[in-house]
This record gives C-alpha cells, structure tokens and sequence, in this order.
C-alpha cells in the first residue's frame, strides 16, 4: 500500500493500488468489526503471451508456467439472494441520493458454499465509475479459501483443513435495479 491511505482507497480516490492490497486491507476491517470474511486466491494457468511480456518487462518473479492469481475479500451474507439483492438496491439509491454516479441494472456474483451461505466478493474495480460489491471474478482453475477462523479450503477438495467434507461452491448472480 506503500503512501496511499487507507482513507483514498476505501473512498475510491487511490489511484495506483492493486486490487490484492484492496482484498487484505477490506478483510481486516471487515474482521474487525465482527463480519464473516474470507480471503479467496484464485489462479489460472497464465497464456504464453502473457509470461513472455510480464518476462520481458521485468515484472515481479514471472516464470513461465506461474499461475496468474489474485486476492478478493468476501464477506458472508446469509442465505438469501433476494435479501442480498435488497440490501444492494438501498445501497445504490442512497449512493444516487448523493449524485454518485449509479446507472441502471447491475449483475451482483456472489459463491454459494456447500452449507447455502452466500458470500460476496469485496472487489475493487479501478476505474469503475460505481463501486459495488459482487464484482464478477475470474473463472480461475483453482481456488482457496481462508476463513477468518483460520481453516481453509481447495476449491472442489473433498475435506477442508479441519477434515470437514465439503462440497463444491457455485458461482451465481442477481440482477439489481434501483
């Protein structure tokens, strides 16, 4: 995060913060104030084009053949899509009340896990002119999950790090209106 606030960054005026710091910095204050949270990686093999120009300039310990990953913060919000999707439109219309810029419907992504709890990523979305939760993720080819409890899990593993069977999460939507 180096010289940028944490005041710039949630107020969306940071400008050169990758959306991995915004992950970290949301899960710990989401943790803080009490809310369920868990920091998801997720990977996908990289394309050839894609390590030669991350080699090429220079970029952080590419080696071809590293997986592509990044960090989102999700917040676990209960069991219902409809109660999800009500909570968003109040958001968006409070944001419009004060000449923010919201704009029709939006698609809202959130994981259902294998105990029907939804949980909504907390992404940041550089040069997004509205900035709402459910940003859609990647379809990354693997995942893993740390809970704020300190358990883990691999995405479409039989048993989590506590032995616990779990199953394989599915990736849904909501369309929200004002």
């Amino acid at each position: 995060l180096a010289g940028t606030s944490a005041a710039a960054l949630i107020g969306g005026a940071a400008t050169a913060v990758s959306d991995d710091h915004f992950a970290l910095l949301v899960a710990a204050v989401m943790q803080a104030v009490g809310v369920h949270t868990r920091l998801s990686i997720c990977c996908d093999p990289p394309l050839a084009a894609d390590v030669g120009a991350g080699l090429a300039a220079g970029g952080g310990n590419d080696q071809p053949g590293d997986p592509a990953c990044h960090l989102a913060a999700e917040v676990r919000v209960g069991k219902s899509p409809q109660r999800l999707n009500r909570w968003i439109a109040q958001h968006r219309k409070a944001q419009r009340a004060l000449r923010k810029s919201v704009r029709g419907a939006v698609d809202i992504h959130f994981r259902r896990d294998h105990l029907g709890f939804l949980w909504l990523p907390l992404r940041w979305r550089p040069g997004a002119a509205e900035q709402l939760p459910g940003a859609p993720g990647a379809n990354a080819s693997f995942c893993m999950m740390y809970y704020d409890a300190g358990s883990y899990f691999v995405e479409g593993a039989p048993l989590d790090s506590r032995g616990m069977a779990i199953g394989r999460e599915k990736n849904e939507k909501v369309l929200c209106t004002l």
